[in-house]
This record gives C-alpha cells, structure tokens and sequence, in this order.
C-alpha cells in the first residue's frame, strides 16, 4: 500500500506520527482508492482512534 501525507509520498510510521502530533480540531481527510487494502484504512483509523481524535472525514470518488 502507499500512504500520501499531504500530497506526499508518506511510510506508516510518517502518518502516525502526523496523527498524533495533531490538534484534535484539525480535520483529517482519509481518501481511498479501490486498490487500497482495507487493512491498510483500519491502521489508519486506529492512529485516529488512539488519539481520541474524532474531526475526520472519508472522501470518496464517485464512478464516471
């Protein structure tokens, strides 16, 4: 999987990290593709989660 960090190329660790140093008023955008494993989104959510940090929200790419 690839983790992008605004807009840039991110390992999971990088992402972690982001997470926790954030202000819980900051809102975190999740975007995923269909490739993507939903392991991979579950991590994510996990960090999100871990931080008590609830200002998030899921885009998603409608069909053409």
């Amino acid at each position: 999987n690839t983790f992008y960090l605004n807009d840039k190329l991110a390992d999971l660790n990088e992402v972690q990290n982001a997470i926790f140093s954030l202000d819980k008023k900051t809102i975190v955008e999740l975007k995923s593709d269909k490739n993507a494993k939903f392991e991979s989104f579950v991590k994510i959510i996990d960090f999100l989660k871990a931080k008590e940090h609830e200002n998030f929200q899921i885009l998603t790419e409608k069909n053409k």
